[in-house]
């Protein structure tokens, strides 16, 4: 007995690394976007790229021209790039094809929309299209 009374008492334990592991487990699931809500946003800006495609179209092509019609194209065609350049900002990486493409709707919109011009702004403008649609193509 008396060599029991010679230890010095026992600290208290600092908590298992496990459970400090387990609880920034938690937060960083909760912190986590679904991947689903990647794909609503990048097939949401895709539709409504489609769209004004479409509408762009047949606009051209029957001769459509209503009092807005001006002014309501181009917010779309911006809000259509804002969907995809979210998905790829969120998601911290993507398609190089997407991210130019909301790059190209947003740069064309507001060159549109806001008369934002500088030297050869539609040339680059034309050139980033036309490299967003040769990689959407590839699949780059």
């Amino acid at each position: 007995m008396p060599e029991e009374a010679a230890k010095p008492p026992e600290k208290a334990k600092a908590p298992a690394p496990a459970k400090a592991d387990e609880k920034k487990k938690a937060v960083a699931k909760t912190a986590k976007v679904p991947m689903k809500v990647y794909t609503l946003l990048k097939y949401t800006g895709l539709v409504i790229l489609s769209l004004w495609l479409i509408l762009q179209g047949l606009g051209d092509i029957l001769k459509i021209d209503f009092p807005e019609h001006r002014k309501i194209l181009p917010i779309l065609n911006m809000i259509g790039g804002a969907f995809l350049i979210m998905c790829l900002i969120k998601r911290q990486r993507g398609d190089i094809g997407i991210l130019l493409l909301g790059a190209w709707s947003i740069l064309q919109s507001s060159s549109f929309l806001f008369h934002i011009s500088f030297s050869h702004s539609n040339t680059i403008i034309h050139i980033l299209g036309l490299i967003a649609g040769i990689l959407l193509i590839l699949k780059v």
